[in-house]
């Protein structure tokens, strides 16, 4: 508590000499931007010297709606050079199809005719629309996406003509993520709810904000799970242990948090049955987005400690004796700094757990035979596309480890459906060789072999254009009717949803502009 107590005062005299260097010329730089104060609160600012190029890095929260708003506001304020987001390139195919199915009226189908019927033209299975109706589900209970930053910040750069790129992970260390168990080593929708549940600990940070003030800052760590026999749907059964993570631990410092479980649970089911979702059950699940706040202020709050003599001493230190966690921040560190050689202002949107770590690792020299690592770090985001913006010999391990992932993910065990689809390629052609036979079994072209011959062909032609599509239709069969019902679920859940936001903007609860 008296570390939180000094945090606060730090800005009054003589408190005010506990402040490191840079965060006094970071809240010089900050101050001069035209946002509201909430947002620059989240905004730490560092100029290059030897460029004197500004970086401005935004502090944002997976699952944090407000995150989004800041991304946006930001960018559309001061139209940087560059904006670049901490997302793996990895994922970025996995965002795009996110993206463009979320842009339809309906994402998920309404009616069994339709779900094969997009099965079909989409060429994808109805696991896909799943796992769509989950991430709808987690969109309505946060207000934004596991990558809503992402996106937000995506656009807000296209609108300003920013050169948009990614911060990712090098390659090599997210092997050695893998084989040392860093959750962080795969930036998956799992590990994105691993790291946030993670986050669930007692803290003595206080975050003072008028946002948060209606919650307790001193939060207890409750050991006792949510006692229920309620069967979670087999679509959110792997997010479910994320809300109760967050019930489990923080119930007594959010009262609000002990119905909001069940509240939450209670849209799995209306969506699952494909039912009418009450909007009041929708209000009840906000506790989470408070939480999810929360912990960005605590991580935001952290982030701006108070380092000591950080350029003299930090600098010296070895990056080969870095731990592995730290080495990535000291290359994200020489990844943002080597861009401020191209681009004179630079909007970063990083994890806000990640702050002091940047921070810490800032001025850490990178040894030459580690430079390459940095070519893994940025990647330049063109279309629907990302190229790297670093060269590097490495970079090429990236695209082989692409390259062999989608192999991977292309090879299937056989379904009903192809051999289904076999036998009509082998019908085909078998009808195809007997009509030829018959048409030139006299050296005569007579007309119904020969139209029999042009309409094996074209079934033939048709099968081979639209083979996938012909299979995800037919594998999507049986699954037809419950994906059916999800997609009026979640119709449903996104009418009651816009109804509570537009109740809440009505009380004055609006986004910053």
């Amino acid at each position: 508590m008296a570390l939180a107590f000094l945090w606060k005062k730090q800005h009054l005299w003589p408190f005010s000499v506990l402040e490191s260097d840079d965060l006094r010329v970071s809240y010089e730089l900050v101050q001069k931007l035209p946002i509201p104060e909430d947002t620059k609160k989240f905004v730490y600012a560092v100029r290059e010297p030897e460029t004197q190029s500004v970086i401005y890095v935004l502090c944002v929260q997976d699952f944090s709606e407000r995150s989004a708003w800041d991304a946006e506001l930001l960018i559309r304020e001061i139209k940087p050079d560059a904006v670049i987001v901490k997302e793996d390139v990895s994922n970025l195919k996995d965002l795009q199809v996110q993206e463009r199915m979320l842009s339809v009226e309906n994402p998920v189908p309404v009616s069994s005719f339709e779900v094969i019927k997009r099965c079909f033209k989409e060429e994808l299975r109805a696991e896909t629309y799943k796992r769509l109706a989950q991430t709808s589900v987690l969109q309505e209970i946060f207000g934004v996406g596991s990558s809503g930053q992402w996106s937000v910040a995506k656009r807000a750069a296209q609108h300003v003509g920013s050169s948009l790129m990614l911060l990712g992970t090098p390659l090599t260390l997210s092997h050695w993520s893998a084989t040392s168990g860093d959750s962080d080593g795969k930036r998956n929708g799992m590990s994105r709810f691993q790291d946030l549940a993670s986050s669930l600990v007692p803290q003595k940070v206080q975050c003072g904000w008028s946002c948060l003030s209606d919650v307790e800052s001193n939060l207890p760590e409750v050991n006792q799970p949510a006692q229920c026999s309620f069967e979670v749907p087999q679509f959110v059964q792997s997010i479910d242990p994320f809300f109760v993570a967050i019930h489990d631990k923080l119930v007594h410092g959010f009262p609000s948090l002990g119905t909001a479980l069940d509240h939450v649970r209670k849209i799995y089911d209306c969506v699952n049955r494909g039912e009418a979702v009450d909007a009041l059950v929708v209000s009840e699940v906000y506790p989470f987005r408070r939480v999810v706040e929360l912990l960005r202020c605590i991580h935001n709050d952290e982030g701006r400690l108070p380092i000591n003599r950080m350029k003299t001493i930090l600098s010296r230190i070895e990056f080969s004796e870095l731990a592995l966690e730290d080495k990535k921040h000291a290359l994200s560190a020489q990844a943002l700094r080597s861009l401020t050689k191209r681009f004179k202002t630079i909007v970063a949107v990083v994890d806000a757990k990640d702050l002091q770590g940047l921070r810490k690792y800032w001025y850490t020299p990178i040894p030459p035979e580690y430079k390459d690592l940095a070519a893994q770090i940025v990647t330049r985001y063109e279309g629907e596309a990302a190229m790297p913006v670093l060269q590097g010999s490495s970079f090429l391990e990236l695209v082989q480890a692409s390259i062999i992932m989608n192999i991977k993910g292309k090879l299937r065990i056989p379904t009903p459906s192809d051999f289904v689809i076999r036998a009509a390629e082998n019908t085909s052609w078998w009808a195809m060789r007997t009509a030829f036979y018959e048409m030139m079994r006299d050296g005569k072209v007579h007309p119904l072999p020969l139209s029999r011959l042009v309409v094996s062909m074209s079934i033939r032609m048709k099968l081979f254009w639209h083979k996938v599509g012909i299979k995800c239709a037919a594998d999507s069969l049986p699954a037809a009717p419950s994906v059916a019902r999800l997609g009026r679920g979640i119709k449903s859940l996104s009418h009651a949803a816009q109804v509570v936001k537009y109740t809440h903007e009505s009380l004055g609860y609006r986004p910053p502009r």
